[in-house]
């Protein structure tokens, strides 16, 4: 039996990110649905590197300003326009409130 050839971190990490999953919601039936936030044959035209490029690591559940740390268990891959939404319509209004309170007090 031969040996099986070397998959580097990349390809895994590019095929890890390459199955998750978002939901869209479907007109005809009025639900939503999982669907692979790339889809399958998009993904056939991509390289490992391209499809990492996609991503940003979101510091969650504890925000990276809030002292939440850099470990995988605090650290979730979103799209990158996603994760640009989080930001600005999550994390930049509850840090300012955070913010306001402390002033107040």
């Amino acid at each position: 039996m031969a040996k099986r050839e070397h998959i580097s971190l990349k390809t895994k990490l590019a095929s890890a990110l390459l199955a998750l999953e978002g939901f869209q919601y479907d007109e005809a039936t009025g639900k939503s649905r999982r669907v692979n936030l790339i889809p399958y044959l998009d993904s056939q035209l991509m390289s490992a590197d391209q499809i990492i490029s996609l991503f940003a690591w979101d510091h969650w559940p504890h925000r990276k300003a809030d002292g939440g740390s850099d470990h995988p268990s605090n650290l979730v891959p979103r799209l990158i326009a996603a994760h640009r939404e989080k930001t600005a319509k999550v994390d930049v209004p509850e840090m300012a409130k955070s913010k306001r309170i402390v002033r107040k007090e």
